[in-house]
């Protein structure tokens, strides 16, 4: 906050790839960073503080989670869960192309593509489909940024009928929603720290059974879990009303954009989408031109690109290609407050002023994609 006053805080509105790293993870792994500590498999004393820091973190996060710690797995990361769900048989889900981290797992394994409609709500007769006897399918909270919620309960029913197994990926709403995973249906939940404030560098898997999936812990990095193991408990602890909070956030940019621009409109369905994120297509501006803008003010925001993933959803939602370079996304995180929106209010008149004055230019790009 003080250098918000100062004006030397950038304002970050695209946290959907990871989270900044809480202060407290990093305090946590600073002194295991500095220590002395050996691999967790060995016998001697130095694995043998790697064994404890790791069993330490494991019982955190089964409190924070939850469950009991013998239902904890650590990964070093969705290459990894990719490897041991190869081993399981297919995978079925969204569009590898749209949901970042399973990019992996489709090189490994066959990926059956999930459809939907044009809000990006899942099609039943699609989950219907895929869902077969030896399907792994991993269930993201919705798809890219337009995030429509999946029906998880509806999976996970269909799930149990056909025989095959739900793997629900709570990382992006850990903190912000719970999710009652296993009463949905779910017999594996994940959670990705860094997409909540936590390290890169370890994978959470969550089994709804002790021992749940039969395979050797191989995870050697004592300080990632102990720093995973604080974002984890500080995101759990701070989730009452996180979710109306960030909903408020987000409805109020989207509401400054349709103000100060004819033409802009929100993508997906509104009516049921996470509280953090937002989709909004320009279809009077050029959006690649006033993200640059605002990223000279001080507001970071994503989208208005022709690759990635807003425009992989938008294409396979029907939209024209060249549409991708008038939409921007914006993704809120922990850091993100109303105190920042007010300073972000300022800085968005002046970009939006220096914005205009280039309407010619502006609109013309804009209305060449449609």
């Amino acid at each position: 906050r003080e250098r918000a006053k100062r004006g030397l805080h950038r304002i970050n509105w695209d946290q959907a790839g990871g989270q900044t790293l809480f202060p407290e993870a990093f305090q946590e792994m600073a002194p295991v960073l500095a220590g002395r500590y050996g691999a967790p498999t060995a016998p001697h004393f130095f694995a043998k503080r790697s064994r404890e820091l790791t069993e330490s973190s494991r019982a955190r996060i089964a409190a924070a989670t939850r469950v009991k710690p013998d239902q904890v797995r650590f990964l070093s990361g969705w290459a990894e869960f990719a490897a041991l769900a190869a081993k399981h048989g297919e995978l079925s889900g969204p569009p590898a192309e749209l949901y970042d981290p399973v990019v992996t797992m489709a090189s490994v394994a066959g990926w059956q593509a999930w459809r939907f409609d044009a809000k990006g709500r899942l099609s039943p007769d699609s989950a219907r489909q895929e869902l077969k006897p030896g399907v792994l399918a991993v269930a993201p909270p919705g798809i890219a940024h337009l995030w429509p919620r999946l029906p998880l309960g509806e999976l996970g029913r269909l799930a149990a009928d056909r025989n095959a197994v739900l793997a629900a990926d709570l990382s992006w709403l850990w903190g912000v929603e719970e999710i009652p995973w296993m009463e949905q249906g779910a017999k594996f939940a994940l959670l990705d720290p860094v997409r909540f404030g936590g390290p890169h560098g370890i994978l959470i898997l969550l089994a709804r059974e002790a021992g749940g999936w039969p395979h050797a812990e191989t995870f050697a990095d004592p300080a990632v879990a102990a720093g995973a193991a604080r974002a984890v408990e500080i995101a759990a602890a701070g989730s009452a009303g996180a979710a109306n909070r960030l909903a408020t956030l987000r409805d109020g940019i989207e509401a400054y954009f349709a103000k100060h621009f004819d033409g802009c409109e929100t993508l997906g369905d509104t009516e049921n989408r996470l509280p953090q994120a937002a989709c909004l297509r320009f279809t009077r501006w050029n959006a690649e031109g006033l993200s640059k803008f605002l990223d000279a003010s001080g507001i970071s925001v994503g989208g208005a690109a022709t690759t990635g993933p807003v425009a992989q959803a938008l294409r396979l939602l029907g939209h024209p290609p060249a549409a991708a370079s008038a939409a921007l996304s914006v993704w809120l995180g922990f850091e993100n407050t109303q105190e920042e929106f007010e300073i972000a209010k300022g800085r968005m008149f002046e970009a939006v002023r220096a914005f205009r004055a280039v309407v010619p230019t502006a609109r013309l790009a804009g209305q060449a994609a449609f």
